[in-house]
């Protein structure tokens, strides 16, 4: 049996964090705009996280998009 995370069509939720002080609503509206699914996140700490969801072929995209924003960005580790 093999895993699919390796698969190109397996939708990702991926969680971020803004940098200090930053709110998430301009990157999850930027990110709305664009048609991805982005919503606040469900995480105690960073404040103002949110999660984003896409293709892995729409990774950068999205990275570019949150970091245009927010350079001071960082993609959150999957478990909490």
């Amino acid at each position: 049996m093999t895993l699919n995370h390796h698969k190109s069509d397996v939708v990702r939720t991926l969680p971020w964090g803004p940098s200090a002080g930053v709110r998430s609503a301009p990157i999850i509206a930027a990110l709305r705009a664009a048609g991805f699914e982005a919503m606040i996140g469900s995480r105690p700490l960073p404040a103002q996280n949110f999660e984003v969801t896409c293709l892995p072929g729409q990774m950068d995209e999205v990275a570019e998009i949150i970091l245009g924003i927010d350079p001071g960005a960082t993609r959150l580790n999957v478990g909490r």
